[in-house]
Formats: structure tokens, sequence, C-alpha cells
């Protein structure tokens, strides 16, 4: 097992090594490493991540757990800092990319369920007459001029 001494990680300025431990640890989760909600590695990975030993890094966890930014269960520690899990999307607006250039103009997007025009459906490979679903998409700048996208 390994052991942590003195000489391995010089003091700095009388801060317990679980603490530095831990924050190393906490940066790595604010960088995204361990996206937040995933499950830490475990205590032998982190240790060896670290070159410290189990005990330091379950002192580190507990640290973090008491400050509520790591939880621990029957599965193992996640990460639950505040705030999005990384790469959660932003909510989108609909129609999806379909927004005016100028401030002060109003948009108005509508889905029907209708017969597309022939041309349209012979376009798309749909067959003629059969209804799908169509959004239109309308627009009008402030000073009344309106333009239609189909």
């Amino acid at each position: 097992m390994a052991r942590t001494t003195a000489h391995d990680h010089p003091p700095t300025e009388g801060e317990p090594l679980y603490r530095r431990i831990a924050t190393q640890l906490l940066g790595e989760l604010r960088d995204g490493t361990v996206p937040a909600g995933e499950r830490l590695p475990g205590e032998r990975r982190l240790a060896g991540h670290f070159g410290v030993s189990r005990e330091t890094v379950r002192q580190a966890l507990e640290l973090l757990r008491r400050d509520g930014l790591v939880a621990t269960d029957r599965r193992g520690s996640h990460a639950t800092l505040p705030g999005l899990p990384v790469g959660t999307p932003a909510s989108l607006t609909f129609p999806v990319g379909a927004r005016a250039a100028t401030p002060g103009t109003v948009a108005r997007a509508t889905v029907t369920w209708e017969a597309p025009p022939p041309d349209h459906a012979e376009a798309l490979g749909l067959a003629p007459g059969r209804p799908t679903l169509i959004h239109r998409y309308r627009y009008a700048t402030a000073d009344g001029r309106g333009c239609a996208r189909p």
C-alpha cells in the first residue's frame, strides 16, 4: 500500500495534505473532468492519480461531502456541484435557428397537420395529398412589413 510521507508532498503554509487534494479534486470537477452527477473514480484510482494514500483521498472526499460538493451512496461518490451538468443543452426556441436579425421584430410560428402543396410533396418524396406536419414561420418588422417563410 502506498503511504504518503512528508517528503513526497512538502507542506504548503501548514495546509493539511487532504485539504490540498480536496482542492485539486474540486478543481478537476469544476473543469468538467467529471460532470456533475457522474460517478467519481474509485479511491484507489484517485490515490494513484494524486500520488497519495487512500486514507488521504478518504479525508479529502469527506471534506467535500461536508461542503455538499460530493455525495456518496452505495454506488459510489458523485459530484454534486451546483449548476447544470456539463453538456446539458440550452433550451431552444421554435423554430430552431429562425430569428429575426433586427430588434423590434415580432415572430409567430405555427404547426398544422395538412397536405403540402404538390411541388413540395414531390421535392420531399411524400405521397401527393397525404397530410403531414407543416410549420410556418412569420415575422414582421417594426415598420409593419412582413415576410413569410413556409
